[in-house]
């Protein structure tokens, strides 16, 4: 992939370091979806690079080109220039918790559906980052060939309970068919960035069938499980 090139303060143009380049990279992909980062979050989201948290503050603050190009506001990184979706961030995150608590008999029907291995959040709503009404984006895992049978099951399920304009079950596999395709940046996103409700045993198993997402993004840790 070509540098970036920016222009710092003050000063002539030059190539950002890879370390630097990583950071402008995953501040530049979150700002895709108006959603600045966390400290914690950029360190797990860093694209290609295996930066810590010290590491990364200390290559923002010493880097005046990168400054140049993003912002640290009220605790989050975000592009230069775009500081206002900080407080959007908060209106989204109130407004996709509120969305959930609607859907949560919905959820648990799902999750309790026979041959349902798995049930995660995806899209905006796992980043609790719906804009405007939203779609409930779901990820659901089924044992062996039972995708199609289970999609039809959510949507009755959803038309019934009045649910259906909202509901997308987008992201169906079986659990004998984890891999993914294609292996790009935007399908390793989506898969670190699913919120299992049920299964988090076959969520670890996707992650391990899928290994260009460690790739992509080496700091991802998969959450361990509760006791």
């Amino acid at each position: 992939m070509t540098p970036l090139a920016t222009r710092a303060p003050d000063s002539g143009p030059r190539l950002l370091s890879d370390e630097e380049r990583a950071i402008a990279r995953s501040v530049s992909y979150a700002s895709i979806f108006d959603y600045p980062l966390t400290l914690a979050q950029l360190r797990e989201t860093l694209i290609e690079s295996r930066q810590t948290p010290t590491q990364i503050l200390e290559t923002f603050r010493s880097s005046a080109a990168l400054q140049h190009e993003v912002a640290c506001c009220d605790g989050f990184f975000c592009l230069r220039g775009r500081e206002r979706t900080v407080a959007e961030r908060r209106v989204r995150e109130a407004r996709s918790r509120a969305f959930l608590a609607t859907h949560r008999t919905f959820l648990t029907l799902v999750s309790m559906m026979p041959y349902v291995r798995m049930v995660a959040l995806s899209g905006s709503v796992a980043h609790l980052n719906l804009e405007g009404t939203g779609d409930l984006d779901l990820c659901i895992v089924t044992r062996g060939r039972k995708v199609w049978s289970v999609t039809v099951a959510t949507v009755v399920l959803a038309k019934l309970l009045g649910r259906r304009r909202t509901v997308c079950a987008n992201f169906d596999v079986a659990d004998t068919r984890l891999p993914l395709e294609p292996e790009d940046l935007f399908t390793a996103s989506q898969v670190i960035h699913l919120k299992p409700i049920v299964g988090a045993d076959v969520y670890r198993r996707l992650l391990a069938a899928n290994p260009f997402v460690q790739r992509f993004y080496p700091n991802f840790r998969p959450p361990l499980p509760t006791r």
